[in-house]
């Protein structure tokens, strides 16, 4: 033996997952068109009935396809999603999403920190006033 190894062909239902994503990349099919049923994609990829149908399940999971029982499954359009740990601007969130953001100052006073903003914001009680920001 001389060592090298070669690498493992990826699983099936992957090898069907990246052929639809593929044609989804390339244009083939575009936001909303139809892929195959999953007998055609069986009969033109020649895997089993179970491999095409658990990679429709996972890419419609993952919010790439939508299924339509009884209809047919489709290639879904981009819908736009923040992930749950990332800390982002709300106005470039909202920009991205095609409204608009806008912001404004409705009232501005400096207060006394009673018990409850000293908790709150971390400081000494009566001692320290800060800029807040109340509506009226």
């Amino acid at each position: 033996m001389t060592g090298t190894t070669k690498p493992k062909p990826a699983p099936l239902y992957e090898q069907v997952k990246d052929y639809i994503l593929a044609r989804i990349a390339n244009g083939t099919w575009a936001d909303g068109a139809r892929v195959p049923s999953e007998n055609d994609l069986v009969e033109n990829l020649g895997f089993s009935r179970m491999t095409v149908h658990r990679a429709l399940r996972e890419l419609s999971a993952d919010g790439l396809l939508s299924r339509i029982p009884g209809v047919g499954t489709f290639v879904a359009a981009p819908t736009p999603r923040s992930d749950l740990l990332e800390i982002r601007d709300n106005a470039e969130d909202i920009i991205a999403r095609g409204h608009r953001h806008r912001a404004c100052v409705v009232r501005l006073e400096s207060v006394r920190a009673d018990l409850s903003l000293a908790t709150t914001f971390e400081l000494r009680p009566g001692g320290t006033s800060l800029p807040f920001h109340r509506r009226s």
